[in-house]
């Protein structure tokens, strides 16, 4: 059962009832989930009442209140947004679960980063603390509607009789972007790509994304990008995702990753090391005939994207009639992830959708309870 402050109006971070049913669909245990931040509307109100300072607030006398009304195995701490637990709110929610008698051993974190445990060794956490942890990445399930009409209308066809032999939209900066950015640079690669750095002023199409003053404007504006960049990722051969994160302690992926999915694309990811490995567990083919996909084993940020680098130096002398000929090799592949998307952006909390969910969970799940 879902037991949850929701957010206020116009903050949809969608997808716990979709995990809600799927975990009545796949397990007999009984398990009640909370949607982080709560007991509070948001992190702002969550920040203003947190336990470590205000564990007499009412909120958090509410919430003791009732979790004791409902029985449970387990009880889910359910976070569908990009940033992970910090160490201060792990705590905060160890003190209040012991403060409400609930052994940690029926805790379980349920966020969006494969490298939980990871996480715990970086931020040195007391080992009694540490939640166990289940892993999916929401976007699959909630940011994914907001691009539910394009997926769906967006042709199906394969072909490539473009230009460019890549695309590479990045937008804020961060190590791996600046990286990236620089060793297409040296290696006189940007001329073959489509290529963004909104933190240099160098934008893909005219658009750009300026500031605006309402979460409607944030969203009217982002859509118009998605849907303006279109012709560059046709006029592509393939796409290389920079992902939110590169560190082996926050393996997760973001909408960026479906984007060449929906256009019809292979791709290659530069995020953290073993991602490429829980995209395949999602569901999703990769593209170890086109690349060198051992970037993906790579735990040294400059080797892995120079991994990278080489594999789009092997393909620039490749001509159109070459680049078609292997697209259509990897065709099926390009299809069968297509289908995969669109499962998971249409399937509300029917079975198909419930059961492509377990191929990512139910491991981690039983290796849990």
């Amino acid at each position: 059962m879902i037991l949850y402050k929701p957010w206020p109006p116009g903050w949809n971070y969608g997808g716990v009832a979709e995990m809600n049913s799927y975990f009545e669909e796949h397990y007999d245990e009984k398990f009640v989930i909370i949607q982080f931040p709560w007991p509070c509307y948001d992190q702002k109100e969550y920040d203003s009442c947190n336990f470590r300072n205000n564990s007499n607030h009412p909120s958090w006398i509410s919430a003791k209140k009732a979790l004791s009304e409902v029985e449970f195995d387990y009880l889910l701490i359910y976070e569908p947004v990009e940033w992970m637990f910090h160490k201060d709110t792990i705590q905060d929610y160890y003190n209040f679960f012991e403060w409400c008698n609930i052994p940690i051993e029926k805790i379980i974190y349920q966020g969006a980063n494969h490298g939980m445990y990871e996480y715990y060794e970086h931020i040195n956490l007391d080992k009694k603390k540490r939640f166990k942890s289940v892993a999916f990445n929401h976007c699959l399930i909630s940011s994914l509607t907001t691009h539910r009409e394009l997926l769906n209308d967006y042709t199906d066809d394969v072909k490539f009789d473009g230009s460019k032999l890549f695309i590479c939209p990045m937008s804020t900066i961060m190590d791996h972007r600046e990286l990236l950015f620089n060793q297409l640079g040296d290696s006189d690669l940007l001329k073959y790509g489509h290529v963004s750095a909104r933190w240099k002023g160098i934008y893909i199409d005219d658009l750009g994304l300026g500031p605006s003053t309402s979460k409607h404007q944030q969203e009217t504006a982002h859509l118009s990008s998605v849907k303006s960049i279109i012709p560059y990722y046709e006029d592509a051969f393939c796409s290389v995702v920079t992902e939110s994160e590169y560190h082996k302690f926050n393996i997760r992926f973001t909408e960026k990753f479906y984007f060449p999915i929906m256009y019809n694309k292979p791709f290659m990811v530069l995020g953290a090391p073993g991602l490429l490995k829980w995209i395949r567990k999602y569901g999703f083919e990769t593209f170890p005939e086109l690349f060198d996909e051992s970037y993906d084993e790579e735990k040294d940020l400059t080797r892995r994207t120079k991994i990278i680098i080489e594999n789009l130096k092997k393909l620039r002398g490749k001509s159109t009639n070459e680049l078609q000929g292997l697209l259509e090799m990897v065709k099926p592949k390009i299809i069968h992830n297509k289908k995969i998307l669109k499962t998971y952006a249409n399937g509300g909390t029917n079975k198909e959708l419930l059961n492509i969910m377990k191929l990512a969970l139910d491991e981690q799940v039983r290796n849990v309870l």
